[in-house]
């Protein structure tokens, strides 16, 4: 794969001159795998690529700054922060083989403590992270070794000839606002007539050559605008204005009472101190499970936003990219093996119910997001060159003998195989309004707060309310949508009909 400074991918784009708009765009699986790709990518990677642009999104990026201010203490280990920071994708491998992939994040690397006590027990531990302690021989897992025979690899990801998500053999049209079809005259046609093209004499065209700082811009007009090719591939003033709209304070009208499949799961209570003046959430006394919620938004990859809220998730066009997927036939899609399948999988399939990457997971989290978990890890001896090896196909290697590994949880304090908890037990945090997140201090540091807040004492009431799995996606949405999440969760909540006795 070129480097991602120099790869391009071409682009074909009708334009309404007269209008000053992209109509659409004619695109190779190139630029239509780029796109979904988007959807792969978690909240927290999204945030971290985007805010270089100096753009933003509701209050996330205030919950990713905190995690950067919190002091690991506040956490189970050090690799908390790290995960919370640099969140991965199960199908973060197979975006590593696009023509140009914008996200940053670093293959994980995988620790042993030593051969010998593998060897000994024809079994032992995995470690992504450095000086880890083995729960066999509580040695520090400091050996790295690599990854090979395995379609999971790094190397074997570039190598795709029918493309990473839709296949190579005809081209796609791409809309204004991200809606993904076959290309074919009847699509391109009902396509003019919807946006009001009744001559195509109007139209002119323009080849593009695409790299890394357009699907940069791309990535952020695609969450923020709803004319994203426009925004980016023509020079007009109409992105300020769409973009101003639609980072304008949003209120419960885009939250939701009746998501599907959200009345049953249990509930956790949050104290919100308030504003009787006006109604306005100050902040929440938050205690370790809500943070831990509000922790693991960042960890979700785009489409399981989308997929969670009912295809509806507000943000510029992201909506329209997860129906296209839905309603494209199976047959332009690859199919690909994975760790944590023993059949292949349709990559439609995989982008729609995408998970969350291996121990991921956080029992606080009420959206049931499946943990994408590889069916086995397996070590084999040294090679001639002395590399110690690691594959999730066993098939793939016929040298040496292997032996099982299992991956120690990276975010459990005693090395455990599974532990689904980001912040250390016991803790108390205050929990702004705008979603930053300040380990709970003493009174000096609490009066501070309070000051800084300029509200008098008796205008603050409490409110407690249940945060169920309901309550936990109109957060979720919130963060995204507005700078004021508390306030908007706290103001559909407090409007819902009253259950009757």
């Amino acid at each position: 794969m070129a480097s991602n400074q120099t790869a391009e991918v071409s682009l074909r784009i009708l334009i309404d001159e007269e209008n000053n708009r992209v109509v659409c765009a004619e695109a190779g699986n190139d630029f239509v795998d780029i796109l979904f790709s988007f959807l792969t990518l978690p909240i927290g990677t999204i945030v971290r690529l985007i805010r270089n642009q100096q753009a933003e999104l509701g209050c996330i990026n205030n919950l990713y700054g905190s995690i950067e201010n919190l002091s690991t203490t506040s956490l189970w280990t050090d690799a908390c922060k790290d995960m919370l920071l640099h969140p991965r994708s199960p199908l973060e491998p197979f975006c590593r083989g696009l023509k140009v992939n914008v996200n940053d994040t670093k293959p994980p690397k995988y620790f042993v403590c030593s051969e010998v006590c593998i060897q000994r027990h024809r079994s032992g531990f995995l470690s992504n992270y450095a000086n880890a302690r083995c729960s066999g021989c509580l040695e520090l897992m400091s050996t790295e070794i690599s990854v090979v025979g395995s379609e999971f690899s790094a190397d074997s990801m570039e190598k795709y000839t029918d493309g990473i998500f839709v296949k190579r053999s005809t081209a796609y049209i791409v809309s204004d606002n991200l809606q993904v079809m076959v290309s074919r005259p009847g699509a391109l046609v009902e396509l003019l007539g919807n946006v009001g093209i009744k001559d195509v004499n109007s139209l002119n065209e323009r080849v593009l050559k695409v790299g890394s700082k357009e699907i940069l811009n791309l990535l952020e007009h695609s969450l923020l605008s709803k004319s994203p090719l426009t925004d980016v591939f023509l020079t007009n003033k109409r992105f300020n204005s769409e973009r101003s709209k639609l980072l304008e304070p949003r209120d419960q009208q885009f939250l939701s009472q009746n998501i599907p499949g959200t009345a049953t799961g249990g509930s956790m209570a949050v104290k919100i101190m308030v504003r009787k003046s006006d109604g306005k959430a100050m902040y929440a006394e938050a205690v370790e499970d809500f943070v831990d919620l509000l922790l693991s938004f960042l960890t979700i990859p785009l489409a399981n936003v989308v997929g969670c809220l009912d295809g509806d998730c507000s943000l510029g066009c992201v909506d329209n990219l997860f129906s296209s997927i839905k309603s494209l036939n199976d047959k332009w899609f690859t199919t690909h093996r994975v760790p944590w399948s023993d059949s292949e999988q349709c990559s439609n399939h995989l982008l729609l119910d995408l998970g969350l990457a291996s121990k991921f997971k956080c029992s606080s989290q009420p959206f049931q997001l499946g943990e994408r978990i590889p069916n086995f890890y397996y070590y084999h001896s040294k090679l001639s060159t002395n590399v110690l090896c690691l594959t999730f196909n066993p098939t793939c290697v016929n040298y040496g003998e292997l032996s099982n590994l299992a991956l120690i949880d990276p975010k459990s304090p005693k090395w455990e195989i599974n532990f689904e908890e980001f912040v250390k037990r016991p803790g108390l945090f205050l929990v702004s309004d705008s979603l930053v997140v300040l380990p709970s201090a003493g009174i000096t540091s609490s009066i501070s707060y309070l000051k800084d807040l300029d509200v008098s004492i008796d205008d603050i009431e409490e409110h407690v309310i249940q945060i169920n799995k309901q309550e936990a996606l109109n957060l979720l949405k919130a963060s995204l949508l507005t700078t004021s999440a508390l306030t908007s969760v706290l103001d559909l909540h407090l409007k819902k009909p009253k259950q009757k006795s």
